[in-house]
């Protein structure tokens, strides 16, 4: 009798805990609009980077044509929790290739490369959550 109560403690404390794991929905359940990702993207790099205001600006132009081209390949029908078509691969690089030549343009070489070191670490990061 005593094992079986351990047990059922045990199993709840675990069960309490993946409870816990667990994120926050987004609001309303629908993904961040594209000017909030625009704002966070811009104060991100920010941070991270040493922008003059002239390089902001331009980063902000460069990043709101990528986030409203990729809603549109999105499409307007969000259902979540199943993620809409993105479209096809090469839509989508075609897309970043364009982002990444305006954003060559207004950093220089040591900004640039450590922007793209970062999206890497992004991209590792989110392989490895989403296995």
């Amino acid at each position: 009798m005593k094992n079986k109560i351990i047990l059922l403690a045990a199993a709840l404390l675990f069960a309490s805990a993946l409870k816990a794991q667990q994120p926050p929905p987004p609001p309303n359940g629908m993904p961040p609009s594209p000017q909030e990702r625009l704002k966070r993207t811009s104060e991100r790099l920010g941070r991270e980077l040493a922008l003059k205001p002239t390089q902001k600006q331009q980063l902000e132009v460069a990043y709101k044509d990528f986030f409203t081209s990729m809603d549109k390949l999105r499409g307007k029908d969000f259902a979540p929790p199943a993620p809409p078509p993105l479209g096809t691969k090469a839509e989508v690089d075609k897309l970043v290739a364009a982002r990444d030549k305006k954003i060559k343009n207004i950093l220089t070489v040591a900004q640039f490369k450590k922007i793209s070191a970062n999206r890497k670490g992004y991209a590792n990061a989110r392989s490895r959550w989403s296995a």
